[in-house]
């Protein structure tokens, strides 16, 4: 009979358990409910525990995470809100998706006992996160770019290294569930202009738990176009033209500079880069330039035109032409020379010729020549005897009478001092009078002149 009752007093009981227990009721709601496993941070659920009695209670679980809070909490009767928190252990930080789970909640001090269940999903950094940006111009100084959340998951303090051709930057910053983060970084201005339009990657270098993870992103670089072009011109007897393009854009572009000049000064023009072509027209060539210039390539081409050369030729044609016309005028050549002659009485003494020659037919010819100063004639050397010496003016006078075409004549004589001679001795020239075509012309000889030192080295 004890027994018996004994048993009816179990069911009672264990009725009474299940009755309380199917009683409870859990609302759960999130906007937090994503685990990015990289990081050692948790997921977060709102619970709201109704129907149950008041007491302490705790929560449990045998799945691979870990629930917060881990110790024990009152329930109040009536609804209970709270939120929770849930890590991953390192059994679960491979698995990708949703991950259902089951959980309890305890009574500590009491045999209350409710299970229920709980979703939350798993995702890696690389599928939770995009890096892109919008078409960025080159004329910017700083590229903006942005970082999409796009999982329910809230990730704080985040330090990760952006590396671009444009840029490489450590940032700091937090990422909220489904936001979208804009990133701004200065750049070089002057080395930006050297980049081509198009995408380049921009790696995105995670400080995680897990050590360096990268993700990769896209920067859009917009596309310009733009030649800047200069010329400049100087000199005057040297011309240097100078003609540079510069691609300011950043697609490359096929770029041209001509240059013409005439047959003439062609002749004296030279390039610091040959041209790809030369084409005559009519009296002129016309020069061209081409390459292709990638962003902020240049081409300068200088040409240098040196109308010194050809003025300077010129100059000594026409002095030629100047100098044979002259010389072909010329009545008559005289040629004087000068050497030394040893005496007895160790006098200082030379002898003088003088050649005549007639380049042609000419009439009334008369010779002069002057002796220098402190030096007297030696009268017995004549090869043709004066027509009258004058002393005072101290000059020698011949008269030749006509001349044929091509006829010579030699006049010479002996000068003589008693006083020494050192350095140079210079003689005065001496002149033919003549007489042609009824006018009268006088031509002068050359200089000539005598070095002692000539004596000292032929005695």
């Amino acid at each position: 009979m004890k027994k018996e009752f004994l048993f009816l007093a179990l069911l009672i009981s264990s009725i009474t358990l299940i009755s309380f227990s199917s009683a409870a009721s859990f609302q759960k709601s999130s906007t937090n409910d994503v685990i990015i496993p990289e990081f050692n941070q948790s997921a977060k659920i709102d619970l709201t525990i109704s129907d149950i009695k008041p007491s302490i209670y705790h929560f449990y679980t045998f799945a691979d995470i870990s629930i917060l809070p881990n110790g024990d909490f009152n329930l109040a009767e009536g609804s209970n809100n709270m939120e929770i928190s849930i890590y991953p252990l390192d059994r679960i930080r491979s698995f990708r998706g949703f991950y259902t789970f089951v959980y309890n909640l305890k009574e500590t001090f009491g045999s209350a006992d409710f299970e229920d269940r709980m979703t939350i999903k798993v995702v890696p950094l690389k599928e939770a996160i995009e890096i892109a940006s919008d078409t960025i111009s080159p004329d910017t100084d700083a590229i903006t770019f942005y970082i999409q959340n796009n999982e329910r998951a809230k990730i704080s303090n985040i330090t990760a290294k952006f590396i671009s051709i444009f840029f490489n930057k450590e940032v700091v910053f937090d990422l909220k569930p489904l936001e979208k983060t804009a990133i701004t970084i200065p750049i070089n201005k002057e080395e930006s202009k050297k980049v081509k339009a198009g995408t380049y990657i921009v790696n995105a270098e995670f400080n995680t738990d897990d050590g360096k993870k990268v993700v990769e992103g896209k920067l859009y670089w917009a596309e310009k176009k733009g030649i800047a072009t200069q010329e400049s011109i100087d000199g005057f007897f040297i011309k240097r033209t100078t003609a540079s393009k510069i691609n300011i854009g950043n697609v490359p572009q096929v770029v041209e500079i001509t240059s013409e000049k005439n047959i003439f000064s062609r002749l004296f023009t030279s390039f610091n880069i040959e041209p790809k072509a030369a084409k005559r027209d009519g009296l002129g060539v016309k020069y061209t330039w081409t390459k292709e210039l990638g962003p902020a390539e240049s081409i300068v081409v200088k040409v240098k035109t040196n109308y010194l050369m050809p003025w300077i030729l010129i100059i000594l044609v026409i002095i030629i032409i100047y100098a044979y016309v002259k010389y072909n005028e010329r009545k008559v050549e005289v040629i004087k020379s000068v050497s030394h002659v040893k005496t007895k009485g160790g006098e200082f003494a030379l002898k003088i010729r003088v050649l005549v020659k007639a380049k042609k037919a000419i009439e009334n010819v008369s010779l002069i020549d002057r002796m220098p100063t402190m030096t007297q004639v030696y009268e017995k050397l004549w090869t043709v005897e004066p027509k009258k010496i004058d002393t005072i003016n101290r000059r020698i006078y011949w008269d030749i009478g006509n001349m044929s075409l091509g006829e010579e004549r030699i006049f010479s004589y002996v000068i003589y001092s008693k006083v020494g001679v050192l350095g140079k001795f210079t003689l005065p020239e001496a002149m033919v009078i003549l007489e042609k075509g009824g006018k009268i012309y006088e031509i002068t000889s050359n200089k000539v002149f005598f070095l002692s030192e000539q004596v000292r080295k032929a005695d």
